[in-house]
Formats: structure tokens, C-alpha cells, sequence
């Protein structure tokens, strides 16, 4: 990488660390592009020569925010020694993600109404929902019920589900004990559908 380019790079990375802190402190809507150029220490010009505008910064976060999810779902799952195993650790890495404010703020609330329904389709797939769903394809291999699209229909189902409990979180009397109560119930969840989809005698 040449000197111009590791620079462009590094003024990138400030803009999206920055913009994370921005958005989730105040919301996209509230989030203002003045105050992240001054508390990143460069020009509006600098801003607008790697994004388009406050959506694409945005964009940009959350993207981020997918991989980090994605990489410690993967993580965790690499851990376990069966699917059914790594997909129960990646749902759990997922809710412990989700319980941080950032997330919260930026990934579940904010992310599908700004980002769009394609794009953020786009952004989950190459995120949880791949996870989600190479995962149950390996853990479905020979199921009685099983046929082509369940792995598909089920990590949406999943995810879903997961985004929705965790929601819940922050608004709790307890937090901690919301969180608790969330990874038990996954994994009542994820032991049912084990059962249901038992490999074929």
C-alpha cells in the first residue's frame, strides 16, 4: 500500500470509528456530519471524498458492525465440535453482541429503515443469516423433514427471532437477567428444532 493510499485508509477508518460513536449516541436521524468531521480532525471534503453523503457513512457502520457479528458468531462456532453445537454458540454470540448499545442503536433499531430492505438483505446475508444458514444446512444433512429451502426459511425464522428477543434488552427492569433469560430460551429453541429435525433412521 502506497503512502497516499494508507492514509485515504487510515482517514476512512477514523470517519466509520467516529460515525459509530456519532450514531449511536444520538440516532441516524439526530446524528450530524459537522460534528463527526470536527471530532475526526478533517475536512468536510475528506467526508464527501469517501462517502456520498450521511446514508452511505451509515451504510458504511453498519456493514462494519455485520462483520464483527459475523466474526464472532464464526468464532464461537469454530469451538464446537457438532453444527448443532456451533449453531446454538453463534446464536449466543449473536444476543451478546446485540446486548451492546452500538449494536442496539445502530444495527436493530436505525439499520433497516435507513439502509434499506434490499440492502440490509444483503448485509444479513453475508452476515448472521449466512451463518445462520450454512450452519443448519450441516446440522440438517439427512433429516426426516428437511427439504430444499428449510436451512433458508429456518435461518430467517431465527434471526428474526433473535433480533426481536434482543430488542427487548435495553427496555427490561434487569437487563442482565433479560439476556440470561434470552440465551435460555435459544436454547429450548434450538433443542426443539433438533428434535423435529432428528437425521432419518
Amino acid at each position: 500500500m502506497t503512502s497516499q493510499a494508507a492514509r485515504s485508509e487510515a482517514t476512512r477508518r477514523k470517519l466509520i470509528a467516529v460515525a459509530r460513536d456519532e450514531f449511536a449516541a444520538k440516532g441516524y436521524a439526530d446524528a450530524a456530519t459537522e460534528s463527526i468531521v470536527k471530532t475526526a480532525k478533517v475536512t468536510r471534503g475528506a467526508l464527501y471524498h469517501h462517502y456520498e453523503d450521511k446514508r452511505e457513512l451509515f451504510c458504511a457502520v453498519v456493514e462494519e458492525l455485520g462483520r464483527e457479528i459475523s466474526a464472532l458468531m464464526t468464532a464461537r462456532a469454530a469451538e464446537k465440535k457438532t453444527p448443532w453445537e456451533a449453531l446454538l454458540a453463534g446464536c449466543l454470540a449473536f444476543i451478546e453482541m446485540s446486548a451492546k448499545p452500538d449494536v442496539q442503536r445502530i444495527y436493530l433499531q436505525d439499520a433497516p429503515a435507513v439502509v434499506g430492505w434490499a440492502e440490509w438483505r444483503k448485509i444479513e446475508q453475508a452476515g448472521a443469516i449466512g451463518f445462520l444458514e450454512r450452519t443448519l444446512t450441516q446440522g440438517l444433512a439427512g433429516a426426516a423433514r428437511a427439504k430444499e429451502g428449510t436451512p433458508t426459511v429456518l435461518s430467517h425464522m431465527i434471526a428474526g427471532a433473535l433480533r426481536g428477543a434482543a430488542r427487548a434488552i435495553p427496555n427490561a427492569d434487569d437487563p442482565k437477567k433479560m439476556k440470561i433469560e434470552i440465551d435460555r430460551a435459544t436454547l429450548v429453541l434450538l433443542m426443539g428444532l433438533r428434535e423435529q429435525y432428528a437425521p432419518a433412521d
